[in-house]
This record gives C-alpha cells, structure tokens and sequence, in this order.
C-alpha cells in the first residue's frame, strides 16, 4: 500500500487525506488478519489473510482507475469483481469457522 500511496499521491489532490486514512484501514485488516495466521495457523486464520489480500487487490485497482484513468484497461471489472468477490467470500467463510458450534 506504501508504494501504491506514493504511485498516486500526485493524482488524489484534495483526497489525500481520505485515501492514506481509507490506506490505513486496509493495511490494518491485512495486518491483523496475517497476524492471527502466524499465531494460530488455522484455516479460519488463512481463509481471513487470503480473503484480506484479494480485498486489498480489488480496492488497489480501483483506486489505480479512479485516479489514473486508463491504467488498468479493459480488465478493471474481472480483476475488481473477482478480488472482491473472492476475498468476500473468503472473509465469511473465516467467520463461519471461528464461530463455536458451527
């Protein structure tokens, strides 16, 4: 995210500050979901850092669009629904294993 912040710091003008917040958050999400992988290393904790990865892929590639039009193509919707999607899925199904008795 670090380096995708410096790539389109130039082009967000006045959303500077929205987008290293919005930044922020997902890195924390990645952050934390890796982390409880390295503790745990159940699938519960793979599923969440997978899903989070394809989540952070799916938010880069729109904001790569939104503020570099044309950067992406053509691929922009396969690439942002199926990271979405994926990394969504992915999430819940974490969700579902970490809860006791189901």
């Amino acid at each position: 995210p670090a380096i995708l912040l410096a790539w389109l710091r130039p082009h967000v003008g006045k959303l500077l500050a929205p987008v290293v917040l919005y930044a922020l958050v997902l890195t924390g999400m990645g952050w934390r979901a890796s982390e409880m992988w390295l503790v745990t290393a159940d699938l519960p904790a793979i599923l969440a850092t997978v899903g989070s990865l394809l989540f952070l892929v799916s938010d880069s590639v729109l904001a790569v669009d939104r503020f570099l039009p044309g950067a992406v193509g053509g691929r922009r919707d396969r690439l942002v629904l199926s990271t979405y999607f994926g990394g969504q899925l992915l999430i819940a199904w974490s969700i579902i294993g970490l809860s006791p008795g189901v």
